[in-house]
């Protein structure tokens, strides 16, 4: 920033003013840094490499940084350890990808990237696998894992890139057999949008919607509208939690 030393504050863009900001602060030497919602002015650009920014230098200096964020993408990225409150109340404390495989309710869920909820009722609980009566879909047979909630209400949680999708050909149950490992819905896709790196597929599945993302590749085709299409769910990325 020394080449900017001659000029006014109002003459700095504002990503130079935030370096200016964190300069005057840290130049005390101050034990711990709080932070709160520093990038929130700038645009998507300069918020990326001021958060690259502010990562390093918390790293160079061991500066113990407290920062406070709406956004996901700078908690998920910035962060050691997360804690997600709503209204005032912590719900989960942990590592950004613990929180993301593992959360403990669907807020947390949703706040930490998107998330497909699907509620159900408790059909039938065994030793093995529980079946689940879900809204609008049917019933889905998972394997029972330790951290399974009790009560005769859950929701299925999956993530959109979690889903395996094919075009539907009328031989559900033959595919089903031949691919044991995931658990098939069928269902209409009713939009897509083209991100990018990925298509976001909005799927019809029962009365339900789900969101289905499929990287892409150049020349690969996409979904067409209103085709009907198979949805595998792998019962390892599927979290049940209390409804």
């Amino acid at each position: 920033m020394s080449s900017f030393a001659e000029r006014r504050p109002n003459q700095l863009s504002g990503g130079q003013q935030q370096r200016v900001a964190l300069a005057r602060t840290i130049v005390v030497e101050p034990q711990v840094l709080l932070l709160d919602e520093p990038l929130s002015n700038l645009d998507k650009t300069l918020r990326v490499q001021m958060r690259q920014e502010l990562l390093a230098m918390q790293r160079r200096l061991g500066l113990t940084t407290i920062f406070v964020t709406h956004d996901q993408e700078e908690a998920m990225t910035t962060a050691d350890r997360m804690a997600v409150l709503d209204k005032g109340v912590v719900q989960q404390v942990g590592a950004p990808a613990t929180l993301y495989d593992y959360p403990v309710n669907a807020f947390v869920a949703n706040f930490v990237g998107t998330m497909n909820l699907l509620p159900g009722r408790v059909r039938e609980r065994n030793g093995s696998s529980l079946t689940l009566d879900v809204e609008g879909v049917g019933d889905l047979r998972f394997p029972v894992a330790g951290d399974v909630p009790a009560g005769d209400r859950l929701m299925v949680s999956f993530r959109p890139h979690s889903l395996r999708v094919e075009v539907e050909d009328g031989a559900g149950a033959a595919r089903e057999a031949r691919d044991p490992r995931y658990v098939w819905m069928p269902g209409t896709v009713d939009a897509a949008e083209f991100l990018g790196e990925f298509t976001r597929y909005r799927v019809r599945v029962g009365s339900r919607h789900l969101a289905v993302d499929q990287a892409h590749y150049a020349g690969s085709s996409k979904f067409p509208v209103g085709g009907a299409v198979s949805l595998g769910l792998e019962p390892s990325q599927v979290r049940l939690l209390a409804d």
